[in-house]
């Protein structure tokens, strides 16, 4: 997200959070809690896995317009835990699949990913323009 929008790990997390959101952005994990052995989503205990709130958050931030996922089982994890708990009209907001920015995913060079990642900043550019 720093380098999409100009700020660095050292910027204040107020800040930081201030930045995403003047560029409607909003960051949040599909698990509010798991259990995992290790850093690997692989290791993700699936049987512990609590999503969070996703019908509530849409309830209060209703300009959603796309969904962009960390990874695959990020999508995955949206896909089993959340939108069974969504109503119709929630299931139809876009979605993608971008390439994980773990670190563990070394397979995908940073520039590609990097690049992937762009459609955030242009989602929310075009957010901004259509205010």
């Amino acid at each position: 997200m720093g380098d999409l929008f100009g700020f660095t790990p050292e910027r204040p997390y107020a800040a930081r959070l201030s930045t995403l959101i003047a560029h409607d952005v909003a960051v949040w994990d599909v698990c509010a809690c798991a259990h995992r052995s290790g850093s690997l989503d692989s290791a993700i205990d699936l049987d512990s896995v609590k999503a969070n709130d996703f019908a509530s958050f849409y309830s209060t931030h209703t300009g959603i317009g796309m969904i962009c996922f960390n990874g695959a089982k990020a999508s995955q994890l949206y896909r089993t835990r959340v939108m069974p708990t969504l109503g119709a009209g929630l299931k139809g907001i876009p979605s993608t699949v971008l390439p994980s920015t773990s670190p563990a995913h070394a397979s995908v060079p940073y520039e590609a990913k990097r690049s992937a990642w762009q459609i955030v900043r242009m989602r929310s550019s075009d957010a901004a323009a259509r205010l």
